[in-house]
């Protein structure tokens, strides 16, 4: 039998020295388009004198039928062996810089070959089968967990994606370590691209059942795409049942799993779901996220060493505003002026608030972080972590003392101002928070979904009443003066007033139209705005009587501010914003702008010198009156 021949049973006998070094023993698995062996390193010896064992993966090209297949595997393998060169964590089998190689040198199609870390143990696979599928209890869950996590840390800050997470692919040492085996495998990686390659197609399908995300699947997988299955991989531990022998609901496309694991907690629950996610985009980004997620839930009390902690807080010393020399009136918002530039956020700037002090700038974005800045300056005083998905509202209570953000995690987090201290984190909703608004009067919070309209009492953080709204795509939210009476804008031109104390609907402006309504009210109260489309309607609220105003912007309006003496309105379409002198419902000067993408909010400083825009371009600008 010759090593390179194709009818072999085995691509290489047992005994066979390779690379001066490596004797072979046995096989250990064979398929796809390689094999494994156990070999003997002579040149590494124990200090017993024996030689130490490792494992031997050799890439079958005789698989393959075309020079370019070919070409592709060996360039997959290559890679693979280049970056587990690089990595060092006992949670990854060990590759030597030299492990890769090729042998024998003197033919024309030589075998190619790679040696790594020989792993004692057994797969989380095989040693939930010697359990007779018995589940895993929470403790062991949540320590398997963060090792993984740890792990797959290290693997995404390589810029790789493993797409092969299973139980079936974690080995469990007799220490009790972790070690994640066959990501990026070669065997794998070199098969779904001969399977799937195709026209446009030019990265690789990993598919194993039950575990794959959708995206994956389609050839688009993404770090949260390791995630997911991770979160699948738990679940299975945690319920004893392969996921694909539990259901999925319809509705949701979730797998249907609680009632298999009532034993774990609903805060352990949480975080599963949240990694199991069917949309990427809604999964934590990173697995330093996830790892402060159980941190902060109280899953696990402390942070592991790889994991900074939150660094201390240093104390918050508000920089003073400059004297001004006159009133604020409309004619100094005639020609605005442009002040700085905040460029710290990552992704899209969605919503954004003063505190009552003027002293406090806190914005929210797709970054899945709220940001804290000081004002009139724009110094970045800290950023707060713990949301894992995309953040669309945020706001700050009429007192200070309080924050709310929340976004497509579906949770509303309550913070302590101006230290930054998560209060509260509230039960997870139905579906993404689209607004969020404080009672003025009252230590109310009040949060829209696009169906839901909920009020929550701040100080303990409870439910107080779920509002029966007729609404399925509410967008915005604004809180009257009076603290009792509350404004809503829905996606199809609907305007609600509600009073949150019978919790009934008093006044409807239906016009369903096409496009978001934003809604708004004046500082004293007399006014509501709202606008949808490029038309700002503004109506009396004590005679029910409206008035438009054409803005004639080529774009749709996405965020508008009164000032706070109701003089002035500040409407944002696209990437201009344009001030109107409200009692003459006329234009101040011309459009203004500094953004490169559309403007998604809009507010003004308590004191009314200041006006800060924030865009899809993900920057923030700050604009004062001339």
């Amino acid at each position: 039998m010759t090593a390179w021949g194709q009818e072999s049973a085995s691509l290489i006998e047992s005994g066979i020295l390779l690379h001066d070094r490596y004797r072979v023993r046995r096989s250990l698995s064979s398929g796809g388009f390689g094999e494994t062996f156990e070999v003997a390193d002579e040149a590494a010896l124990r200090p017993n004198g024996k030689p130490t064992t490792k494992v031997l993966k050799v890439l079958n090209l005789g698989r393959f039928y075309d020079p370019g297949s070919q070409r592709k595997s060996i360039d997959l393998f290559q890679r693979e062996a280049r970056v587990l060169s690089r990595l060092d964590h006992p949670g990854i089998p060990k590759v030597e810089q030299d492990s890769y190689f090729t042998w024998p040198d003197d033919i024309t199609t030589p075998l190619h070959c790679l040696v790594m870390e020989y792993i004692e143990g057994v797969s989380l696979d095989q040693w939930l089968r010697r359990r007779n599928n018995q589940p895993v209890d929470e403790l062991l869950a949540v320590k398997w967990l963060v090792q993984l996590l740890a792990i797959l840390d290290v693997i995404h800050q390589q810029g790789l994606i493993h797409r092969d997470i299973k139980p079936s692919n974690i080995m469990l040492t007799p220490a009790g370590q972790l070690v994640l085996i066959d990501f990026g495998a070669v065997r794998d990686a070199t098969a779904t691209y001969l399977q799937g390659h195709s026209g446009s197609l030019t990265g690789t399908r990993i598919f194993a059942a039950g575990y794959t995300p959708n995206e994956q699947a389609e050839g688009r997988a993404r770090p949260e795409s390791d995630f997911f299955a991770l979160g699948r991989t738990f679940v299975h531990l945690m319920t004893g049942i392969h996921p694909m022998g539990l259901s999925i609901d319809e509705q949701s496309n979730r797998l249907v799993w609680r009632e298999f694991a009532a034993h774990i907690s609903p805060s352990l629950v949480r975080v599963l779901e949240d990694l199991m996610e069917p949309f990427p985009g809604n999964r934590p980004r990173t697995a330093k996220l996830i790892i402060q997620q159980l941190y902060g839930e109280g899953i696990i009390l402390s942070l592991p060493d790889t994991v900074a902690p939150v660094p201390e807080k240093p104390k918050f010393e508000p920089a003073p505003w400059p004297p001004l020399p006159a009133p604020v009136t409309p004619a100094l918002w005639a020609t605005p002026a442009w002040k700085m530039m905040l460029r710290e956020h990552t992704d899209q700037v969605r919503a954004i608030a003063v505190h009552p002090s003027n002293s406090l700038l806190a914005s929210a974005s797709y970054d899945c972080l709220v940001k804290l800045w000081s004002l009139p300056d724009g110094r970045l005083i800290q950023s707060l972590q713990g949301h894992n998905g995309r953040l669309t509202a945020i706001a700050i209570s009429p007192d200070g003392m309080l924050l709310a953000s929340g976004g497509y995690d579906r949770q509303i987090r309550l913070w302590s101002l101006p230290d930054g201290d998560l209060l509260h984190t509230l039960p997870r909703q139905p579906d993404t928070i689209q607004a969020l608004a404080f009672s003025s009067q009252k230590p109310i919070l009040a949060s829209a979904t696009g169906t839901t309209l909920q009020l929550w009492a701040t100080q303990s953080g409870s439910l107080m009443h779920s509002l029966p709204t007729q609404f399925r795509s509410i967008r915005s939210m604004s809180f009257h003066p009076d603290g009792r009476t509350l404004a809503l804008g829905s996606l199809n031109g609907t305007v609600d007033l509600w009073n949150i104390s019978s919790r009934r609907s008093i006044w409807q402006n239906n016009r369903q139209l096409e496009g978001m309504t934003v809604v708004q009210f004046s500082p004293e109260g007399t006014l509501l705005a709202q606008a949808e489309g490029s038309t700002v309607e503004l109506t009396n609220l004590a005679r029910k009587k409206s008035i438009a105003i054409a803005t004639r912007q080529a774009s749709s309006l996405t965020a508008i501010a009164f000032s706070p003496d109701g003089q002035i309105l500040a409407t944002a379409s696209g990437m201009t914003i344009t001030m109107w002198n409200v009692s003459k419902r006329k234009r101040l000067g011309v459009p203004i702008t500094r953004h490169q993408q559309p403007i998604r909010a809009l507010a003004f400083t308590p004191n009314g010198r200041m006006l800060i825009s924030g865009g899809s371009d993900r920057l923030l600008n700050l604009w004062q009156c001339s």
